[in-house]
């Protein structure tokens, strides 16, 4: 069972290393990923309504996240001391929104991954990749 899924640009590199930053702090496995790229990962973010393109998407039971909601959410789930993010929450959204879009739209500037990293089998199995997960 799924807690949380997390959307993402399978092309980028640096949603690719902040996938394997989430992976690597949750032990407990709450989050599992799909590429926005695969047929699922586009049928999630079609779930979630009026979705940017170029934001990380967090769906947590019922709820789609995007931006820096997605990353407070994200944050608060991760071993100590990167889910004290969560109390960044209270800081004004628009301003923080404006500079997540502006960092997501350059993000490919950053590079795009090279290579995949070899996973482990409780890896393997949080990422989304066939249809009917």
């Amino acid at each position: 069972m799924t807690n949380a899924i997390i959307v993402f640009d399978g092309v980028c590199g640096v949603c690719n290393a902040y996938v394997q930053f989430v992976i690597r702090r949750d032990p407990g496995g709450y989050f599992s990923f799909v590429s926005a790229q695969s047929t699922r990962g586009q049928q999630l973010r079609a779930t979630g309504g009026d979705i940017l393109a170029d934001s990380i998407v967090l769906i947590e039971g019922n709820t789609t996240y995007i931006q820096s909601e997605a990353i407070f959410r994200i944050g608060r789930r991760l071993t100590a001391p990167w889910r004290w993010i969560w109390w960044f929450r209270w800081l004004p959204r628009t301003p923080l929104d404006v500079l997540y879009a502006k960092f997501a739209q350059n993000r490919h500037r950053f590079g795009s991954p090279t290579s995949c990293q070899l996973l482990t089998p409780d890896q393997q199995n949080r990422l989304l990749i066939a249809d009917n997960q």
